[in-house]
């Protein structure tokens, strides 16, 4: 690796014009094998990236250009520190450099504007061509908005015909990729000057069902400072990392270092370990001796009080490493909270602005403004929040003329707020007004809640206590730390959370109590005159098929329970071990296991113990109970 970066020294010195290229693009080639065996991510992405544009100079495809041996120039400096350093943040800048660089040298400079401009998601990440950005800048230019629609038109070629007429007649399809399904099925970008209700009113009028036609998301207002028709509304848009501070990063970095530290010494300990063989010792130790245990008793005596300190070295930095990484674990997670408030704000000035221009007279009342929630999803509240913000607005929210003919007030309230729980964020948008009536808002509504669910979130729309319109967006905590007691029924770890466990008992046959002759119910007596449910963690659980089967009990025998409060209700949980506690990373489970609404995935990555002291080993993952 050095010696290939002196040679990239030498072979970018002079020029831009004067340099062989060839030379460069050979230089490049052993940089970019020497990352990928010292396994250098992102040293390896920029020298790809590189690679790439230098063997297009030699080529003739592209223009040799002083911009770009600037940056090669650059990656060689920092290339050589990065051998040399653990930090790579001089890379991930030059990453970004060379992104920009491809961009310039390529004509695709309007592609990042756009979807940056555009905040698109990630499936139309990397999709635009530069003819289909520019035409987008025209779009937003002329005040347009920009609608994602999903389109199952494949087995309807009649359908599919007239998409593409209403498009070409009432706007433009500035992209499309595909959707991941058993057919065909089809996400299109497009620009139209229509508002959200009077985009799905014409789609209804081509596809009366609403199953093959759908608004899923609604994105011009993600645009910096753009209205519905293109107008300055002077909000921008909300950034929660924009207000991220880099206090607790020195902590942390430190924190890291000392984990480091502590793990290279271990390392150092077990590596002894691993080169004195236990066998040769004795053996060397006998065969000094003459066979004679009394003569090798006192070698092998004094290795084994070598090995022992070894093993307390060994234990006790156990100790050290654990109490740093659940440091580190609570920092990280600390580090990304952010308060509610800014997003509030912006929610209100964004509200403030559709009010003003559908003629509507609002005052706000926001909640939970300080709450802590992670800036993840702070960001991902933010889109579906405006897009309900802007139904309630549109559609229950009446005119003050209205309002006043009702009896009601001349100004509508608006109450916005988040509320953190134990496993999610629940985000609230609640008006006085008429509540829901147009099938366009169900419609506009329906698509958010297709969004919220592809999150592993959800959409609950309800009236208010006035009679007016309330909408719930529920997001699953991206990440939380959370205390709980992990148990085992059958062959799976659960996580109990400790806030929820009153106690743990062991009771015998004779504590059981059946409803009735038969019942499938079971009681568990904790004292003279106290029940409670019995529930099991699995259909499948061998205790509950003992319990449930004629004659499947007897006095004698014995079962574990925690004992759960949920909501002022308690509960036996049955199980078949206790293991301990931990401090478990909760993170929402992906894929098709995001269906399941009262567990999230866990992540561990150390050993626990339990209260007697008891050593576990390392489990990689398991299931939170949601005990509500």
């Amino acid at each position: 690796m050095p010696a290939a970066l002196s040679d990239l020294a030498e072979a970018l010195h002079g020029q831009a014009d004067e340099i062989d290229w060839n030379r460069v693009v050979a230089c490049q080639e052993r940089i970019h094998r020497a990352c990928r065996c010292l396994k250098l991510d992102t040293p390896g992405r920029v020298a790809v990236a590189l690679l790439d544009l230098a063997a297009r100079v030699a080529s003739g495809e592209i223009p040799p250009d002083p911009l770009l041996l600037s940056t090669m120039k650059s990656f060689n400096e920092a290339a050589r520190s990065a051998v040399n350093s653990a930090s790579d943040e001089a890379m991930r800048r030059l990453l970004g450099e060379t992104a920009e660089v491809t961009e310039a040298l390529s004509g695709a400079a309007p592609v990042r504007s756009i979807e940056h401009l555009l905040h698109l998601p990630a499936s139309f990440q990397g999709v635009l061509s530069p003819e289909s950005a520019r035409s987008a800048a025209e779009r937003l230019a002329s005040g347009d908005r920009f609608y994602i629609i999903r389109a199952d038109i494949d087995p309807q070629p009649e359908l599919a015909n007239k998409f593409f007429d209403w498009t070409n007649a009432s706007g433009k399809i500035i992209g499309c990729v595909t959707v991941p399904a058993d057919r065909p099925i089809f996400d299109f970008l497009i620009a139209a000057p229509l508002e959200s209700d009077g985009i799905s009113t014409e789609l209804l009028q081509l596809d009366p069902d609403g199953e093959a036609l759908r608004v899923i998301d609604e994105i011009n207002h993600a645009a910096v400072g753009m209205g519905p028709h293109g107008e300055g509304t002077g909000v921008e848009r909300f950034d929660a990392e924009a207000d991220k501070s880099s206090a607790s990063s020195t902590e942390m970095l430190e924190t890291i270092d000392e984990i480091v530290t502590g793990h290279g010494a271990m390392r150092e300990i077990i590596s002894s370990f691993d080169k004195t063989r236990v066998l040769g010792v004795f053996d060397a130790a006998m065969a000094d001796g003459g066979s004679n245990w009394t003569k090798a008793r006192e070698t092998v005596h004094r290795q084994l009080q070598d090995w022992q300190e070894d093993v307390d070295r060994l234990l006790q930095l156990e100790k050290q490493l654990e109490k740093r990484l659940r440091q580190l674990q609570e920092d990280t997670v600390g580090a990304r909270m952010r308060s509610a408030s800014p997003l509030l704000q912006y929610l209100v000035d964004y509200a403030a602005a559709g009010a003003q221009r559908h003629g509507r007279a609002l005052r706000f009342a926001p909640f939970n403004q300080n709450e802590p929630i992670d800036a993840d999803l702070l960001d991902l509240l933010s889109d579906p929040m405006r897009s309900l913000i802007s139904i309630s607005i549109a559609h229950s929210i009446e005119p003050p003329a209205a309002r006043v003919g009702k009896g009601k007030a001349a100004e509508a309230e608006m109450r916005l707020g988040v509320m953190r729980f134990l496993d999610r964020v629940v985000a609230t948008v609640e008006d006085d007004g008429a509540g829901l009536e147009a099938q366009g808002a169900g419609t506009a509504v329906d698509a958010v809640r297709a969004s919220m669910r592809s999150r592993g979130g959800d959409v609950v729309v309800g009236a208010s206590q006035s009679g007016g319109l309330r909408v719930d967006v529920i997001l699953p905590l991206s990440m939380s730390v959370l205390a709980g007691m992990i148990v085992r029924a059958g062959a799976v770890m659960y996580i109990v959370p400790l806030h929820s466990i009153q106690r743990i008992v062991h009771s015998g046959g004779r504590d059981l109590v059946y409803l009735s002759a038969g019942s499938r119910t079971i009681n568990l007596k904790l004292g003279p005159d106290r029940l409670v449910p019995i529930r099991f963690l699995s259909d499948s659980s061998e205790t509950r098929a003992h319990l449930l089967a004629p004659g499947g009990r007897t006095e004698d025998e014995r079962y574990l329970f925690v004992i759960a409060e949920a909501e002022s209700t308690h509960f036996a949980l049955s199980i078949d071990e206790v293991v301990g506690e931990q401090l478990v990373i909760v993170r929402p489970m992906k894929g098709y296991l995001s269906a399941i609404r009262e567990r999230d995935g866990l992540r561990s990555a150390r050993q626990w113990r339990n209260r007697d002291g008891a050593r576990y080993g390392v489990h990689r993952g398991g299931l939170r109970l949601s005990v509500g």
